[in-house]
């Protein structure tokens, strides 16, 4: 397994990254930018980003994707939130039914510590396990609050046992590329990028308004097979309050 090499060469190409935008800026300093990273590349990108806005204040971007990100959720709150200004969406795209970053958290969260309460769980924002809600975020902007919209793609709940039963029969997904293989996610990104329509509420109605134990709120997806009517409006959203 290389996972560990794969994540430190990850780590090596956020210079590469921040060139490539820069230069991207740049070329066509007018153009609106619109960033999906996907994986392990969420982690490259937050860095960057970080980075970018950190050295150039005034460098924007337009409506950024996190999809089945595997970085870790403080990092995430930790690179991602200074640029909360600089763009004009975030939206998640999580499940509970990834195996690939399922299997991430777990090997990060292998422990020999006996005592369960002393254990720091290392939770991802592509990923929400059993009896969980979806990861919600809220960046501080100035007096005002940025509000990444998660949207949870779930299709069944996750386990090992349930996995490996399917994989020996042959039937076993990842779950890992859902956001670039089901139709309806498809068409939810799309509309954000065609027409700008960042608010969950106005833009899909297979997508529907949920909560967790806190009152954040996230957005779930029925089955793709649903009727849909997709992209219903075609005035922009925010994310800020």
């Amino acid at each position: 397994m290389h996972y560990l090499s794969d994540m430190d060469d990850a780590d090596l190409s956020v210079d590469g990254l921040v060139d490539f935008l820069r230069l991207v800026r740049e070329s066509v300093p007018n153009a609106d930018i619109n960033v999906i990273a996907h994986s392990m590349g969420t982690r490259v990108f937050a860095q960057a980003l970080n980075r970018l806005v950190l050295e150039d204040p005034g460098f924007n971007l337009n409506h950024v994707f996190f999809a089945s990100g595997d970085l870790d959720r403080n990092l995430f709150v930790e690179w991602v939130s200074p640029a909360a200004d600089n763009m004009e969406s975030v939206t998640l795209y999580t499940s509970g039914s990834d195996v690939a970053v399922a299997s991430s958290q777990l090997l990060r969260n292998l422990s020999p510590s006996r005592d369960r309460d002393d254990r720091d769980i290392k939770s991802r924002i592509g990923f929400f396990s059993r009896n969980t809600h979806p990861p919600v975020f809220a960046f501080e902007v100035g007096s005002s609050r940025m509000l990444p919209y998660t949207i949870d793609m779930t299709r069944e709940r996750f386990s090992f046992f349930g996995f490996a039963t399917r994989y020996l029969l042959r039937r076993a997904r990842l779950g890992h590329s859902d956001y670039m293989e089901r139709t309806p996610i498809i068409d939810d990104m799309s509309c954000i990028l065609r027409r700008g329509v960042s608010d969950p509420a106005s833009r899909h109605s297979a997508l529907s308004e949920t909560s967790d134990e806190d009152g954040g709120i996230y957005w779930h997806f029925g089955a793709d097979g649903d009727q849909t009517d997709r992209c219903r409006e075609t005035g922009t959203g925010t994310g800020t309050e």
